[in-house]
């Protein structure tokens, strides 16, 4: 389009400040973790929707996952430049060390005890979304607090990843912003 910019990388935020910050402003927390999501696309939709739905920050690891690319910028609209991102090493452990911090753990998948309409998505929350063809790898299913499930009609049997992470976004943004 006739223009070039040159820019410093995305800013990636440490993990214990971030919850620490998010904690600290006396709300409760909204965090999404990633586990290998690997398309640009997908990510970008992901990061707009977590920012638009007031999520505190993103947590990417650092392997098999795709990165803030200017791709993922422009499939998020901009969104990237206002969303915190934090990298980790290992999702397990950083799951452990959430839990230790009082925030409850949500894993996104089809095969879950309760649906996400009949989840308390109110307090200190980290939604944990699987790959784009495989879900949660088992490790991390197991090491959440609880499963939650998005019903669904017709003969398609899943939900893209960004799409299904949208939908539970503004679940719990309905119920942490009650209208009246």
């Amino acid at each position: 389009q006739g223009v070039a910019a040159t820019v410093s990388p995305l800013p990636i935020d440490p993990l214990a400040s971030t919850v620490a910050s998010a904690l600290y402003r006396g709300r409760s927390c909204l965090l999404v973790l990633l586990d290998s999501i690997v398309d640009p696309n997908n990510l970008g939709a992901i990061v707009r929707s977590a920012h638009c739905a007031g999520a505190d920050a993103l947590i990417i690891p650092k392997d098999r996952a795709a990165r803030a690319t200017p791709a993922v910028s422009k499939a998020s609209a901009g969104a990237i430049e206002h969303m915190r991102l934090c990298r980790v090493t290992n999702l397990a452990s950083t799951i452990l060390w959430l839990k230790a911090q009082e925030i409850w753990v949500a894993g996104l998948a089809m095969q879950a005890d309760r649906t996400v309409f009949e989840t308390d998505l109110k307090g200190r929350l980290a939604l944990v979304v699987g790959s784009e063809e495989k879900g949660l790898r088992p490790l991390i299913r197991r090491h959440c607090d609880y499963l939650i499930s998005i019903p669904l009609c017709g003969r398609v049997d899943s939900l893209n990843a960004s799409a299904a992470t949208a939908v539970v976004l503004y679940e719990a943004f309905r119920q942490r912003h009650p209208v009246g």
